[in-house]
């Protein structure tokens, strides 16, 4: 019995001996990366030969820096085969976008990522003016970078610092800044002509507190047809609306897809609303079923048009409880979102056990998780 505490001891010192020794590796190892560098953690791969080979020291550095095992699970999907191209935004903060010098930002961002059947898509973000600092900075620094050229901000005001760091893309609507039915529905009218006058196939309509996983969204549109008429988007309730519950003149029942989680529309269908829309018809609609954008658009589409939703559970809003997403199926999700639940606890998607610094809408961590080769990431991993 002894002699069996005695190996007991012994296999519990030498395991010991083993983590102490691999501690201060670690400890030498990140104080040279420190002195190398001169940025601590915050690493970047700039002149890695291959995706792979940028992804692999990116992972073993955070590895040893942050100890978080499972980090091992982040994806490179489509990383790989956009030839080597991430998504760079520069310095631009958060909180503080117009501080930016644009001149700086639109040297250090790449051309975008060679994505199959972006080309085609129209993305139109909805924004007010109170908000272009707040919301609109996150979004430039993430997953803007990889659509810069389909991206458009629909806002309610001109400003010029922010126009510069979106490639001239922020449209002022002229429309009022509340969130008044018709108000939203004026911001509607705006985007919709915008996609019109395009040659893009693919209307896609977002809000200025969505993520959108753009390889995601173009993958997902390959199969459908932008010549046939679909309406796709994430419904908000489990049952059609019915007007006539809600004391309307007009009796009719339809599904709407929900403008907070985005929805698309086909150019066909697009074209075929188009009477319905423009020339402040749309405005007329939402005056007359006195409900707001979303709500209005599939009155249109499935009451007047008689055309289906294709209901689309990929869409997320801030109305879902987000923390339910499994980390492993966001590849595979449209956009994400943030925002307070009833009980005032924050409501955002959370990625195993870890959070990041100035990452309240959790947009950071989700990016570097689809996209680790970005060149925010790897950031501080801060274990809760």
């Amino acid at each position: 019995m002894a002699f069996r505490v005695r190996i007991i001891r012994g296999a519990q010192w030498m395991s010991f001996a083993v983590v102490a020794a691999f501690l201060l590796w670690t400890v030498n190892y990140d104080h040279a990366l420190k002195n190398k560098s001169g940025r601590g953690n915050d690493l970047t791969f700039k002149n890695a030969e291959t995706p792979e080979v940028e992804f692999n020291k990116a992972l073993a550095s955070a590895k040893k820096s942050a100890f978080y095992p499972r980090f091992k699970h982040f994806k490179l999907h489509e990383i790989i085969q956009w030839n080597g191209q991430s998504d760079s935004s520069g310095d631009l903060e958060e909180e503080t976008p117009v501080f930016v010098n644009a001149t700086e930002l639109s040297e250090t961002r790449p051309a975008s990522a060679k994505i199959p059947g972006l080309e085609d898509v129209f993305i139109s973000v909805k924004t007010t003016y109170r908000y272009h600092k707040e919301r609109l900075g996150i979004i430039l620094k993430t997953w803007f970078n990889l659509a810069p050229e389909q991206t458009y901000f629909f806002s309610d005001k001109d400003d010029d610092e922010v126009n510069s760091l979106m490639n001239g893309h922020l449209i002022n609507t002229k429309c009022p800044a509340s969130h008044r039915p018709r108000d939203l529905c004026c911001k509607m009218t705006s985007e919709h002509e915008a996609f019109l006058k395009s040659s893009k196939k693919w209307f896609c309509h977002f809000d200025d507190d969505n993520y959108v996983n753009v390889p995601a969204l173009a993958r997902f549109l390959a199969p459908y047809s932008p010549q046939e008429s679909y309406y796709l988007g994430r419904p908000s309730l489990s049952r059609r609306l019915d007007l006539s519950t809600w004391k309307r003149d007009e009796k009719a029942k339809f599904w709407f897809a929900t403008g907070g989680a985005g929805f698309c529309l086909s150019r066909a269908l697009a074209v075929k609303m188009k009477p319905y829309i423009s020339a402040g018809k749309l405005l007329q609609v939402c005056d007359s079923i006195r409900f707001p954008d979303d709500v209005s658009i599939g009155y249109i589409v499935e009451h007047i048009l008689k055309e289906n939703l294709t209901k689309t559970f990929e869409f997320h809003s801030h109305l879902e409880q987000l923390d339910r997403l499994e980390p492993d199926t966001l590849h595979q999700q449209l956009s994400l979102s943030y925002g307070v639940l009833s009980n005032q606890k924050s409501n955002t998607v959370n990625i195993f056990n870890f959070t990041i610094k100035n990452d309240s809408t959790r947009f950071k961590a989700i990016h570097c998780f689809l996209f680790p080769t970005a060149s925010l990431c790897p950031w501080n991993l801060i274990p809760r």
